[in-house]
């Protein structure tokens, strides 16, 4: 059994073997509205990449062109920016560097889950979500990373591929105006002046230990 943040190492061929650094960032008002930002950076792999886009297809699946890449994402921002609770989401593409960027501002968390929840991405995809990604209930933030199955064929390309796995990292960020309490896990990092914490593992270190279930933080009054 494998954690949700391992779906964004499959979703194309490409991540198998390059680089990929993700990071997901939330900045909460006084309210517990605020914006969201994803960034997907495969710079460090832009070299290979760009041999790999010469090719139609590796190891049986398709290689997306970099205008299609871009369509689905304006689709998906499109979409989000119909949702209740939503105020705006943009997305931004660096093409020669290999960098997307999707920014998701919202009024409350469960209008942020709720819109995620219900995009018609899900009807396409093999896996659909189960439980809640997003919830702030009594000043208690929580992330849930969802289980998922692996393939015995992914498996083999994520060993297969662990150095290059190793290189890339998983980022996630709070910040808030009001104070923070790190619930869990344990290697979150809380900031000097208690209002942001962070945690930093390798995609590789995800996806083999298989412990990181939930992010939990306690929001003071």
């Amino acid at each position: 059994m494998y954690r949700f943040v391992k779906l964004l190492l499959l979703l194309t061929p490409l991540l198998f073997v390059s680089c990929l650094d993700i990071v997901e960032e939330f900045d909460l008002n006084d309210n517990k509205g605020g914006k969201v930002t994803y960034t997907f950076n495969l710079s460090q792999s832009k070299i290979k990449i760009n041999t790999l886009l010469k090719l139609d297809s590796i190891k049986g699946f398709k290689i997306p062109k970099l205008h299609e890449v871009e369509q689905k994402l304006a689709e998906v921002v499109k979409e989000l920016n119909t949702k209740k609770g939503i105020t705006s989401a943009t997305y931004s593409v660096n093409h020669s560097d290999f960098i997307y960027t999707l920014s998701i501002s919202f009024t409350s968390i469960e209008n942020l889950d709720n819109a995620v929840q219900s995009l018609s991405y899900w009807e396409l995809s093999s896996w659909k979500p189960t439980n809640k990604f997003y919830e702030l209930k009594n000043n208690v933030f929580q992330k849930n990373i969802e289980l998922i199955d692996l393939t015995q064929q992914q498996e083999i390309e994520i060993n297969k591929n662990k150095e290059t796995l190793k290189q890339g990292n998983y980022t996630f960020v709070l910040r808030s105006k009001n104070l923070l309490e790190i619930k869990a896990p344990s290697e979150l990092n809380l900031s000097g002046n208690k209002k942001a914490v962070m945690l930093r593992k390798s995609s590789y270190d995800i996806i083999n230990n298989g412990t990181l279930t939930q992010i939990t933080v306690v929001l003071k009054p």
